[in-house]
């Protein structure tokens, strides 16, 4: 399941307000999710921004870490099988698409 913060023309979950606004165009910010795959399978998360920039893949919860990537189509793997996780736009960019899945474990 995955919640949007904010406001977004193609916005993949029922979002709420609370965005960043920019020239009159407001855009989502923070999404949030959580995954759970099957045996030797991990989670990703794959999103793209509106503009270049940098955002936080952040895994949530005990032992949680945080990534910053670079670009406008970004995908990152978490190395588990059961991730609650969030992702943050930086610098008033937005999140344009977003989805989480499966992938094989390697």
């Amino acid at each position: 399941m995955i919640a949007m913060t904010g406001l977004s023309t193609p916005a993949l979950a029922s979002p709420t307000v609370n965005s960043s606004e920019e020239a009159g165009i407001q855009s989502v910010t923070t999404a949030t999710g959580s995954r759970t795959c099957g045996p030797q399978q991990q989670v990703y998360v794959r999103f793209t921004l509106d503009n270049y920039g940098t955002a936080t893949v952040t895994k949530q919860g005990t032992g949680g870490t945080s990534v910053v990537l670079i670009g406008t189509d970004l995908f990152h793997v978490f190395g588990a099988s059961t991730v609650s996780w969030k992702v943050t736009a930086a610098n008033g960019n937005g999140i344009a698409t977003i989805n989480d899945g499966c992938v094989v474990a390697r």
